[in-house]
């Protein structure tokens, strides 16, 4: 049986990848727009626990997502 995602799921891979692009994640005022002067600088993205985990990593030298999957944090 072929696993598909929802529309929720999908959106959460966008939102992902468009922070790793930006390599800032910015912070935003109570009418959800964005204060370009408060940011926090994205390296990687890490989700899981130190059992079952998977983090993305941008390397800023060859413009590129590195994906790990692993059952350790080490």
């Amino acid at each position: 049986m072929k696993k598909s995602k929802n529309k929720g799921e999908w959106s959460e891979l966008y939102a992902l990848l468009k922070i790793i692009d930006d390599k800032n994640l910015y912070a935003g005022d109570e009418n959800f727009n964005r204060l370009l002067d408060v940011f926090y600088p994205v390296l990687e993205v890490f989700n899981g626990n130190s059992l079952n985990f998977t983090r993305y990593q941008l390397d800023v030298n060859n413009q590129v997502v590195k994906i790990y999957i692993g059952t350790s944090s080490d």
